[in-house]
């Protein structure tokens, strides 16, 4: 299955969001104009997509069609609005918010309506991810100015949260992002893909856990922003350097394939299809 993929990248000036197919093909711009846009996430059946600009002066969650057609900024509040996940049958979205204080994580109807907050720690809580079957959140919590990170499960409606994996970073984390970033579901819910410092030594590396047992595994060394084909075959990643270009590799971490031209960053891909 090929899929569409869609990711952030600056080869326009500003971050905009752009869709490809899954090998290489039929690259096309989402958004554009003088705004800044990130955090793209596609809908299950590929239909809709999720992102957050400060597009009229405020970090919000927009909506749209995968063409980017009908935009409309949903999360509607003063606070910043993050890290959107789309729950199946494109009924609503979990998302990160400040508008409590601390980084938590909330969901909404599609259209905005009924907010309900999910977390209560107090802490920092963010890169949602929804599971396939939308039964269960899996988020990123860090607390503490040396920081306990882990990496978490919730029921969907916010009960029974409970730690998968933890790391105790031996270095100052101001970002959570720079020691667990952006996990993934893979399509049959039984794995999450995220990079993770897990050597200390700066760089990020890919990794899968099993959700049943919490076992993890390197599967590339250096790189991040992991995500699953639609079929769970293949995985999307950035490799380290300066240059973000975003490849293909094998269930196995084996490389298979740039996705991404050499000339500009992209960042933060999702695949559905």
């Amino acid at each position: 299955m090929v899929g569409k993929v869609i990711f952030g990248s600056d080869r326009s000036g500003f971050a905009h969001v752009f869709t490809v197919d899954g090998n290489g093909n039929g690259l096309r711009a989402v958004t554009g104009g003088n705004e800044y846009f990130w955090d793209p996430v596609l809908s299950n059946d590929g239909a809709q997509l999720a992102f957050t600009s400060k597009v009229g002066g405020n970090t919000e969650i927009f909506v749209a069609y995968r063409d980017g057609g009908s935009r409309r900024a949903i999360s509607n509040h003063p606070a910043e609005d993050d890290h959107a996940s789309w729950f199946p049958g494109n009924t609503g979205l979990a998302f990160a918010s400040r508008r409590d204080g601390p980084w938590e994580i909330y969901r909404m109807a599609a259209d905005g309506s009924n907010v309900r907050r999910l977390t209560f720690n107090g802490g920092d809580n963010r890169f949602v991810v929804v599971s396939p079957d939308g039964s269960r959140i899996a988020y990123v919590a860090q607390g503490g100015p040396h920081p306990n990170v882990q990496l978490m499960l919730m029921n969907a409606d916010g009960s029974d949260p409970r730690p998968l994996l933890t790391y105790n970073s031996r270095r100052q984390r101001d970002d959570p992002g720079r020691f667990i970033y952006r996990p993934d579901w893979s399509p049959d819910g039984a794995q999450l893909a995220f990079g993770a410092d897990d050597d200390d030594d700066g760089l990020i590396s890919v990794l899968v856990i099993a959700v049943a047992t919490g076992q993890a595994q390197r599967l590339i060394q250096d790189g991040n922003s992991p995500a699953w084909s639609p079929d769970g075959q293949r995985l999307i990643y950035k490799p380290a350097g300066d240059r973000q270009i975003l490849y293909v590799a094998d269930i196995n971490g084996t490389p298979l394939y740039q996705l991404t031209g050499s000339d500009y960053n992209a960042w933060s891909p999702d695949w559905a299809r």
